[in-house]
């Protein structure tokens, strides 16, 4: 007897590709299980490769959110304070680290150089 725990239920492409994947039975989807299915292999290649995918972007979202944070200060639209505390720890944190950086760099790189 099958466990029910050990059951997915996927949903293909026209091409045969799994395309979406849900512990819940809806419709287009087809019953496959986790210990014997011949894709799982596949399956878990793509849910890497779409992890890595989404950890790449991460790192420049990041970025890209302390910047929106900073104008959005800079306006007068929001106040460092408004954040909750654990946010204000880790974007003044990142901002020393940057400015420690920059210190560095400045150090390395005359005025006179070209980069």
């Amino acid at each position: 007897m099958t466990n029910q725990s050990e059951r997915i239920f996927v949903r293909r492409d026209d091409l045969g590709q799994i395309v979406e994947v849900s512990l819940i039975q809806g419709e287009g989807f087809e019953p496959r299980l986790l210990a014997s299915d011949q894709d799982r292999t596949g399956l878990l290649n793509t849910l890497t490769t779409g992890k890595a995918a989404l950890s790449a972007t991460d790192l420049h979202l990041v970025r890209v959110l302390e910047d929106l944070i900073d104008l959005l200060i800079g306006k007068g639209v929001i106040c460092l304070s408004d954040l909750p505390e654990v946010a204000r720890h880790k974007l003044l944190e990142r901002q020393t680290i940057r400015s420690e950086l920059q210190g560095g760099l400045d150090l390395l790189i005359g005025e006179e150089d070209i980069i």
